[in-house]
């Protein structure tokens, strides 16, 4: 156990310490002086023994106060700061830490589903297991540490260190990217863009350690060179994906290499099969797939301990636990310390075959309900290296970007042997890629786009990758309905609508603000946690606004038309969709009217009624029989939709009219050619993008606890709060405890994307 550097990417953390611990490797020995932050092997967390700093420890979340809550929010995110960055620097399958709250010690498992805690124990009186643990770790290998055996690090006096170096050098040969007619044979293949190599040459510049990385292609493996990762997801939990500019060591060209997690479902087709797919339909816009698979057999194992803990019910149950890890619980010899050091296929009971370990079965993915998804690790390498979104020039050519999205989604939802949807569209997963444009003077070149990723349209909300703040409203309220087209058509124009106000010119004096109410603070009409201010734009008023000045969003520019029309189509739609299920419960669209005076039942004997009434106390018999008029003929009003509003609502059913619109907007002679702001603001760690788990997690949460939930009694704050505490995230409703439970020997919790 020793000190170690400052991870260099953690500068504006709040949560750093001046002091990081945690237990390193012989082999990554320093004499005088600290160890680098990536080599840490486990990473140790101390914390001091007050009410609130071990999060783990639970009682009933009623009798929480306030402060106590702040202060397990602030632990929480600690362990999350010192987890993260190995996740990200290194290749880990899985992470242990050693976490320290006062002379009290548990052991935590992390890996991309989720963590697994240990109970807590007494350091001081029961030595022997934390001298056990440390033992175990001197002499585990790196693979049951956690660390990947596809992933080798690439150290100083390697040969490969060398060729990163070299292949980082400036080449005078690299092509410019910028859009201009092309001389006879200016472009000849094999050639690299100019934007590349700098990319690449800042990727290795750091103390970030670099790898050789295995992908498999058929039978065999190749390999490939990266340092840091242009792209990386922020977070322990989820896909973690990380996007490389990699050096191919077979062929010595640059490649682009995605490291990710992906959902382990029968039902989800790999992303490299899915971009063969869509390359042998001659759909464009794709990139070239190099190869792809999956590393080994490296799942994660979180969720499966928690179905072992928190088993399915006897009616749903196999008749075999062989074919349900969920209907299996661990024995005391498996969840003890010495079995850690053998693989996890070793650990399971004998009551559990390995085909359970593996990818699970359509019936067991179809029967387990656990929150916590199992990920497989993928990798994918495709010939292309694209520039990201926010690299466009103009509005213009951001408006031009997008068409291409649109031509190309096209052709992928209608192709007869593809009918794909992306059921992902986000700003990260469009790139720009500059591709040749054959014209009548000969050839240009031109920045186009590549999309990213597509998958099928086969999963419900529970399991859906998406990015919640691009996602539709409609699939944000509607769990259970598949993707439409429309829906990807949606996303389309909040991706635009996000990369214009943080990017180009407008009426907004705060536009970091304006994106974090429009796609996050704003809970949307009747609804909690569905969307942002994207709710009311699309369901109610069709336009962009602002608080600031208060008023519609002006870009000065046709981007104004273009956004405006597209809003009015989707609250048409919206107002459709509001209406048919009320149309088709009631068989007419208003409540019977009630008869006129003379048909309508005499009052109730002794009673005077209540128009005799008017008159003995002097009202005007004109007022009288005005109102009785207005009482006869009066009808509810029609909020149904208008002719037009089926007509604009018809409008996205396909992509011709989003097609039109955009081909249209870009004739228009008024564009600025200088609207781009030089330096926008950055968005906070807060504001940045979730995943769709996160606000699926929420979403469940409030589901499943606002029927029958009582009431919170929280204790008022008495004392004064401590300094950086905030309210703590909440943990799945389903590992919480009250004190009538009795405690298990190993406990989950899942991991929220912060």
């Amino acid at each position: 156990m020793s000190r170690c550097s400052r991870n260099p990417c953690e500068t504006t953390s709040k949560f750093n310490s001046k002091l990081s611990v945690a237990i390193f490797s012989g082999q990554h020995t320093r004499t005088g002086e600290p160890h680098h932050w990536a080599d840490q092997v486990v990473p140790v967390q101390f914390a001091r023994d007050e009410l609130g700093a071990d999060l783990f420890d639970h009682c009933d979340a009623r009798d929480i106060p306030e402060e106590v809550e702040d202060a397990r929010k602030e632990s929480f995110s600690r362990i999350c700061s010192a987890v993260e960055p190995l996740f990200t620097s290194q290749h880990r399958v899985f992470v242990f830490m050693l976490f320290v709250c006062g002379r009290r010690f548990r052991l935590l498992r992390w890996d991309h589903a989720g963590l697994v805690t240990t109970p807590s124990a007494d350091y001081y009186e029961n030595h022997s297991l934390l001298c056990d643990f440390l033992w175990r770790v001197a002499h585990l290998d790196d693979t049951a540490l956690g660390f990947d055996p596809s992933a080798t690090r690439v150290l100083p006096g390697d040969p490969d260190y060398l060729r990163m170096d070299l292949a980082a050098r400036h080449d005078p040969s690299d092509v410019d990217h910028a859009e201009r007619d092309l001389h006879w044979g200016e472009l000849e293949e094999p050639f690299v863009f100019d934007y590349v190599r700098p990319f690449f040459r800042a990727s290795i510049a750091t103390e970030w350690p670099r790898f050789r990385l295995q992908v498999s292609s058929g039978e065999m493996a190749r390999k490939f060179l990266v340092g840091k990762p242009v792209f990386m997801a922020e977070g322990v939990s989820g896909r973690g994906t990380r996007g490389y500019i990699a050096l191919d060591c077979r062929t010595r060209g640059f490649v682009w290499l995605k490291d990710t997690w992906r959902l382990s479902y029968v039902n989800f087709e790999k992303e490299g099969d899915i971009l063969s797919r869509l390359k042998a339909a001659g759909i464009d816009g794709v990139p070239t797939l190099v190869c792809h698979g999956d590393v080994g057999n490296q799942v994660t194992v979180t969720g499966d301990w928690r179905e072992r803990t928190h088993p399915l019910p006897s009616s749903t149950s196999p008749s075999s636990s062989k074919t349900n890890m969920s209907t299996s619980r661990p024995s005391p010899r498996s969840s003890s310390l010495d079995n850690r050091k053998r693989k996890w296929r070793d650990v399971v009971d004998d009551d559990v075959s390995d085909s359970a370990l593996g990818e699970p079965s359509p019936q067991a993915a179809a029967l387990s309900r656990c929150p916590l998804r199992q990920h497989t690790h993928y990798r994918v390498a495709v010939k292309e290296i694209c520039l990201p979104l926010t690299e466009f020039k103009n509005g213009k050519q951001l408006v031009k970007i997008m068409l291409d999205c649109l031509r190309t989604h096209q052709q992928a939802a209608t192709h007869p042997g593809v009918r794909l949807l992306h059921c992902d569209v986000s700003s990260g997963n469009i790139l720009i890629y500059p591709r040749l444009r054959k014209t009548t003077d000969g050839t240009a070149l031109e920045l186009s786009r590549r999309i990213d990723e597509q998958m099928p349209p086969t999963a419900t909300l529970k399991d859906r990758i998406g990015t919640y703040q691009f996602m539709s409203v409609n699939l944000l309220q509607r769990p259970s309905e598949y993707p439409k087209i429309a829906d990807d058509l949606e996303s389309f124009l909040h991706v635009m609508v996000y990369n214009d106000v943080r990017h180009l010119h407008s009426n907004c004096n705060d536009p970091v603000w304006w994106v974090t109410t429009y796609f996050n603070h704003y809970a949307g009409p009747g609804r909690m946690h569905t969307c942002g201010q994207k709710s009311v734009a699309i369901e109610t008023s069709g336009r962009l606004k602002t608080l600031s000045p208060r008023g519609p969003l002006f870009f000065y520019s046709p981007m104004d038309g273009l956004c405006f029309n597209a809003l009015q189509s989707f609250r048409a739609r919206y107002k459709v969709m509001e209406y048919e299920p009320q149309a088709g419960a009631l068989p007419c669209p208003f409540p019977p009217r009630s008869p006129p005076r003379s048909f309508r039942s005499l009052p109730a004997s002794g009673d005077t009624h209540v128009y005799d009434r008017a008159r003995s106390i002097g009202i005007d018999e004109k007022i009288i029989a005005q109102i009785e008029a207005e009482w006869d003929t009066w009808m509810p009003p029609d909020d149904s939709p208008t002719v037009e509003d089926r007509r604009l609502a018809e409008k996205l059913l396909d992509h011709q009219f989003m097609i039109e619109l955009y081909e249209k907007v870009l004739g228009n002679p008024r564009w600025p050619e200088h609207d781009r702001i030089t330096q926008p603001q950055p968005l906070s760690r807060e504001t940045k993008m979730l995943t769709t788990a996160t606000a699926v997690a929420v979403a469940e949460y409030h589901k499943r606890s606002t029927p029958a939930e009582p009431p919170r009694n929280k204790r008022r704050r008495t004392t004064k709060t401590q300094k950086n505490v905030s309210r703590p995230p909440r943990l799945q409703e389903t590992t919480r405890r009250t004190r009538s439970q009795t405690r298990k020997k190993a406990l989950t919790h899942p991991v929220h994307a912060k």
